[in-house]
């Protein structure tokens, strides 16, 4: 359940989106829409933002990943 809402609040968008007014504390997702909003999008910085974005999810299920695996195959037991 952690790792899910770990993902959850990592990549939300909308929230922040309705009470962050100031770029300098926009989020990682609102930032690197930031990139893509205006008329040339920088696809190489967007690009480079969503890699470092992503590595922090990745680390954690890594770290958390025979805990998720057992409670997968612990749902299909039955008792």
């Amino acid at each position: 359940m952690a790792l899910f809402e770990f993902n959850r609040v990592w990549s939300d968008y909308l929230a922040p989106l309705i009470f962050i007014t100031r770029q300098e504390q926009f989020t990682i997702a609102l930032g690197l829409t930031y990139f893509l909003d205006r008329d040339r999008p920088l696809w190489n910085l967007a690009m480079a933002g969503n890699t470092m974005a992503i590595l922090p999810v990745i680390l954690v299920f890594v770290l958390a990943q025979r805990v998720f695996i057992e409670g997968i195959t612990l749902t299909g037991i039955k008792g």
